[in-house]
């Protein structure tokens, strides 16, 4: 039994193991504490749908002309990709920036950046 079988999507060269990512982004940013390491991992995963979605219409292009609503859902898709990633290395860069030439936070309190997130009303809006 080959290495790739596990894949459910095909062979390695096809699709790249996420971990592949999480390694790349971590050795490339370094995080130093539990949740820079969870936005690393979020713009790991980011990227990796981003390069899927990148294979996926490819492969439909090749394969036979994708319809319109195919084409709208992989630009959404991808979209919502790019914008996780964004998102989360803006936090990241937002949090580092913080965290520069101010002293220690004693634990339990929450920095500033979260304190706005917590702050906005996830109401859904009629």
């Amino acid at each position: 039994m080959d290495n790739d079988s596990n894949n459910p999507s095909g062979p390695k060269s096809a699709i790249t193991p996420l971990q592949e990512y999480v390694d790349r982004l971590q050795a490339q940013y370094q995080p130093s504490s539990v949740t820079e390491k969870f936005l690393v991992d979020q713009m790991a995963y980011a990227q990796w749908r981003m390069d899927r979605f990148a294979r996926l219409e490819a492969t439909l292009l090749l394969e036979h002309p994708p319809t319109a609503k195919e084409c709208v859902r992989i630009r959404k898709s991808a979209t919502s990709a790019r914008r996780s990633f964004q998102q989360a290395l803006k936090t990241l860069v937002a949090l580092r920036k913080s965290r520069a030439g101010r002293p220690a936070r004693s634990p339990g309190t929450v920095p500033e950046l979260f304190r706005k997130i917590e702050a906005v009303d996830f109401a859904p809006t009629a």
